[in-house]
């Protein structure tokens, strides 16, 4: 279903949409067909940017190209942040294939977009137990630009405890799956404070998760829908 979230954040110039995808779990199930109706649904929105918040591949990524093929058809900038599930399948390989399909990884780095807003992208937390492409928020804020408000995409959620006061007026994440079925959500939420919403983390941050587009393990969902989130922010 299509989750439309209003975000008000100070200072922001204009109005700005976002459309999130996360978790989508490109592998053994979730296939081509899956892929090309996200992206109808998504460029139908006519968004001003999409974000692919991890965990998009969920296999090899010789074996999926085909699958992950329609991506190169989403309109607007879209940028990607690795999840978990990257660190399982040749990391390197699939960031490198899906630079070819037009979309731009943002590994602990930043873009500044039309002047109005930092992108920051961090890696996952994950890679510091992996010991392999860690997570440096250092890194990923060193080239904002202060003056202007900063959306931070991070795969799991409990990462806006990590940034502590970087700025952060939005963070975008999935991860959770909203539990999935329930009542998981609330084995999940012993890991993951923030499950599924919209959060005011502090007086100054706020955290947007998403129940995430697909399933991992068994296809099934129970109380806790997949979505694509239409991110609506303004100031």
């Amino acid at each position: 279903r299509l989750n439309v979230v209003d975000v008000a954040i100070e200072g922001f110039e204009g109005d700005y949409t976002i459309m999130q995808l996360s978790d989508v779990h490109v592998g053994k199930t979730i296939k081509k067909d899956t892929i090309e109706d996200l992206v109808r649904r998504v460029n139908f929105e006519n968004p001003d940017m999409v974000v692919l918040t991890g965990d998009i591949v969920d296999d090899f990524i010789d074996n999926i190209k085909t699958d992950l093929l329609p991506l190169q058809d989403l309109k607007a900038d879209t940028y990607f942040v690795l999840g978990n599930h990257e660190y399982f399948y040749e990391l390197e390989a699939s960031v490198a294939y899906l630079r070819t399909l037009g979309i731009k990884p943002l590994l602990n780095e930043s873009v500044t977009i039309d002047g109005r807003f930092n992108l920051v992208g961090l890696k996952d937390l994950v890679g510091s137990r992996m010991g392999h492409n860690k997570i440096d928020i250092e890194k990923g804020f060193e080239r904002i630009d202060l003056s202007l408000p900063t959306i931070v995409l991070a795969h799991q959620p409990k990462t806006i405890f990590k940034i502590g006061d970087k700025p952060c007026d939005l963070m975008l994440s999935g991860h959770t799956h909203g539990g999935q079925i329930f009542p998981l959500g609330y084995l999940v939420k012993l890991d993951q404070p923030y499950l599924a919403g919209l959060y005011q983390h502090s007086p100054i941050q706020q955290i947007f998760v998403s129940r995430g587009s697909g399933y991992w393990g068994p296809p099934f969902r129970f109380l806790a829908p997949s979505e694509i989130s239409k991110i609506m922010v303004h100031g």
